[in-house]
């Protein structure tokens, strides 16, 4: 049986690398990956061999985007061009089933493409909330192009129901980022320093902010709040890492690297640690700011505190309530009562069998799926 996996970020990658090498273990399955935007960037870091080498022996496929800007028309023309090279990969393959995470606009041009081509979808990390961001429609467009779900959280199973999807096609075993609680041990703090350029600090801050199309203040204005509270708070280092590819991103990237030049003994930009790189620094630092993901998904199990900037989480995973908005004095307070807490961080510990393996069993034994599917409302099912 062939399966297609689809990434296009880093944050993708990390997530979805235990099931890829679960599924090329197993000699019924035929793994290709279809690998394209930042991956392929070299202003993102090209994270395509670093990424990708963590998959297992998968065969890779490179699916450019062309993007020439990455303004809003820029984007929306760029996604035209990813659709018509995935439509002919895809087609050359014939795979009986694609897998894709998340709510990106890469995802859904994927998924759409995969639905137009009859390939049946699996898709990870439906069913989730985060009002800020676009990739809250995004993200249960692809939930109905979708045939197979594995949610994240038990409240996304119940909105995946809400949306028509039928309960036997939804699997939940827990959070898929359980197989990946791993840090690169051999990445210490002096390896980290000297690899990626930056110094440590008494206290160590790492912020990912990625643009919020919905964030109102804007994403901008949480930015420069934030550097006025980095301002004031004496021995803390702060480590930025890249924000991600879409429009309302890049004047974050900008306004950055113009803070980490003016504050060049406390402010580093790093533009990607990988996902392993990652999963340390969060192990390490002592705070975790921004508006990312893996600030609900991964930093809770790392045990790092963390401080939620803007709308682009609301609703998401732990995280029900917006995070602090763009006050100087807020944020700086938050970022103070984390580097205060008290305790020994817990990192947590997952037992039983692999997420990753739960999912290779369901998948080997429901190929052959359909993309044809029946809405399904419980008010029409028997009592």
């Amino acid at each position: 049986m062939k399966i297609v996996i689809f990434t296009s970020t880093r944050a993708d990658s990390g997530i979805m690398a235990p099931i890829a090498r679960e599924l090329t273990n197993r000699e019924e399955f035929e793994v290709h990956a279809l690998v394209t935007g930042t991956h392929l960037s070299d202003s993102f870091g090209h994270t395509l061999e670093r990424e990708l080498s963590a998959w297992g022996p998968v065969v890779i496929h490179e699916v450019p985007m062309n993007q020439i800007e990455f303004s809003e028309l820029g984007t929306a023309v760029a996604l035209g061009n990813l659709q018509a090279e995935l439509a002919g990969v895809i087609h050359a393959l014939q795979p009986d089933l694609a897998l894709v995470l998340g709510d990106r606009s890469e995802a859904v041009t994927f998924a759409f493409t995969c639905s137009i081509l009859e390939v049946p979808i699996a898709h990870f990390h439906g069913g989730e909330i985060s009002l800020g961001a676009l990739d809250e429609l995004h993200r249960h467009a692809i939930t109905k192009l979708s045939s197979l779900h594995f949610p994240a959280d038990e409240s996304a199973v119940k909105r995946i129901t809400q949306m028509g999807e039928q309960p036997d096609s939804i699997f939940f075993f827990g959070p898929l980022i359980a197989d990946r609680m791993y840090a690169d041990m051999s990445l210490t703090r002096e390896t980290l320093a000297k690899n990626f350029s930056f110094s440590w600090a008494e206290k160590t801050a790492i912020v990912t902010m990625h643009g919020a199309k919905f964030d109102n203040p804007s994403t901008s204005e949480h930015l420069d709040a934030l550097f006025n509270a980095l301002d004031k708070i004496k021995n803390l280092n702060v480590i930025f890492t890249g924000p991600n590819s879409d429009p309302e991103s890049q004047d974050l990237r900008t306004a950055i690297l113009q803070y980490c030049s003016k504050q060049s003994s406390k402010a580093f930009f790093v533009e990607s640690f990988g996902s392993g790189g990652y999963l340390r620094m969060l192990e390490i630092c002592d705070v975790a700011i921004g508006n990312s993901s893996s600030l609900v998904h991964e930093a809770p199990f790392m045990g790092i505190p963390i401080v939620t900037l803007g709308s682009r989480q609301e609703g998401r995973g732990r995280s029900i309530s917006a995070g602090i908005g763009p006050d100087p004095i807020a944020i700086e307070r938050g970022i103070r009562a984390a580097l205060e807490a008290t305790g020994e961080r817990a990192v947590v510990v997952f037992d039983g069998l692999a997420i990753s393996t739960k999912i290779a069993e369901v998948i080997a034994a429901t190929l052959p799926v359909t993309s044809k599917k029946i809405f399904w409302s419980d008010h029409e099912q028997p009592t």
